[in-house]
């Protein structure tokens, strides 16, 4: 019993959801759904109706019933198809037109399946035109077959009872559109309010990352600028100058770090960026990461320490990638102590590469470890003054999961951090979509 009651469920489950797909707006979606259960509801009854109406003798009356029958497998059909438009229009066409005749001559009740029809045309179009011309055509119908009956020879009327059941019918009906209906507004309303709160933390953050970055930004130009002028109004001797072009150019070099991130970042809110994962070797990317920031190591005279094999290959973006670890790496550099060691190797676990950064730094304090990756960022100054935007690891994380891998985290303060990047050896069936644009 409990085997057919589920395939019951699935079956009722297939045909209500007939014609949605991920594409479809949501509002959209609720009045296919509504449409498909009307529909699906009409079934039973107009399979009893023309068995009812032949054995009574009304052969017209049956036939039109079973041409409202198939009109709603063609409804299923259309909708299956993605012709939502003309399922509309055709599925109420031919209620209109047999209702009509089914009223008019043999005074059924169906006015009252028409005032159905009205209800739910009124609910499931948008075009105000088209909603008016077919509210006028329904109601001009309804008022015909009220006022102007036609009684024919040889044709019977149907009995008072099956028209006060027809109306029941017609009313349950109503009550279902309406309810359903009500839900709709009400699921749309929830989820423009939960996007409107969505939209509200993300400008909220925004606000804050861009107030870092107006600061990281403002900083070496207002003391590149003062320089120019006190050197042209002859304050600044070239001597002096000389001396503080070394100051400033490494100022100039966290700029042009925070200006690129920010670019790319920016990019990533306005969907400009597009993911091409492709197999590429490691060792090679890893080596133009490091001569990246090569002054920043002679700077700090840190060690280097790469431990990867000529052979590891990863599938990923590979200029995603790249910035990834170029982030990673600097973030290394940032609070390592002048001649430290900064450790990069990559090694296969479980059919992943796992691509590690460490250094012996300051290390990273359990409380701000658990909002690395978070929006709310507040980034630390490194060991020989230098501050980042606190842009970098949202767009690492962000970057990571498009190419299907995660990053880790590892610190102990006074010891040191190491940064994990689990990224896929090989093309999975995720990757193997076409390119994502995010």
């Amino acid at each position: 019993m409990r085997n057919q009651r589920n395939l019951l469920q699935r079956f009722l489950d297939i045909v209500i959801c007939i014609g949605i797909h991920p594409d479809l707006p949501l509002v959209e979606c609720r009045r296919v759904k509504l449409l498909n259960i009307l529909a699906l509801l009409c079934i039973p009854f107009f399979l009893v109706y023309p068995v009812v109406n032949i054995v009574q003798h009304r052969y017209f009356l049956a036939s039109l019933n079973i041409i409202n029958l198939a009109s709603l497998f063609l409804f299923f059909a259309m909708h299956k198809y993605r012709f939502y438009l003309s399922a509309r229009l055709i599925r109420i066409g031919f209620s209109i037109t047999l209702f009509t005749l089914s009223g008019i001559f043999y005074q059924s009740g169906t006015e009252y399946c028409l005032v159905g029809t009205l209800v739910v045309t009124l609910m499931v179009f948008d075009n105000k035109w088209l909603v008016a011309g077919l509210s006028i055509l329904i109601s001009i119908v309804i008022l015909s077959i009220l006022m102007h009956p036609v009684i024919l020879p040889d044709v019977e009327p149907v009995v008072e009872g099956r028209r006060y059941a027809t109306m029941i019918i017609s009313l349950f009906f109503i009550i279902v559109t309406i309810v359903f209906y009500k839900y709709i507004q009400s699921d749309y309303q929830q989820e423009i309010e939960k996007q409107q709160h969505a939209l509200m933390a993300m400008n909220k953050d925004k606000e804050k990352l861009f107030s870092i970055v107006s600061h990281d930004i403002k900083s070496p130009l207002l003391i590149l600028e003062n320089m120019l002028d006190m050197y042209q109004t002859g304050l600044l001797q070239e001597k002096d100058m000389v001396e503080a072009t070394g100051s400033l150019r490494k100022k100039v070099s966290q700029l042009n770090s925070t200006v690129e991130t920010l670019l790319s970042w920016s990019l990533l809110g306005m969907n400009g960026i597009q993911t091409h994962p492709a197999h590429f070797q490691l060792l090679k990317l890893v080596n133009e990461v490091v001569q990246f920031s090569e002054f920043a190591v002679h700077q700090k005279n840190v060690i280097i320490n790469v431990q990867v094999a000529e052979d590891v290959m990863i599938f990923a973006d590979r200029d995603q990638l790249s910035i990834v670890l170029r982030n990673l790496f600097s973030n290394s550099l940032k609070f390592s102590y002048p001649g430290n060691q900064v450790d990069i190797f990559a090694m296969n676990v479980d059919g992943a590469i796992v691509i590690s950064i460490k250094d012996y730094g300051v290390g990273i304090e359990e409380s701000v470890m658990n909002k690395l990756f978070g929006s709310q960022q507040n980034p630390a100054y490194g060991t020989s003054g230098e501050r980042g935007s606190g842009l970098g690891l949202l767009l690492c994380n962000e970057f990571i999961n498009r190419n299907n891998g995660s990053i880790k985290v590892e610190s102990c303060v006074g010891k040191g951090t190491c940064f994990s990047v689990h990224l896929p050896a090989q093309q999975s069936q995720l990757a193997a979509l076409e390119s994502v644009a995010i």
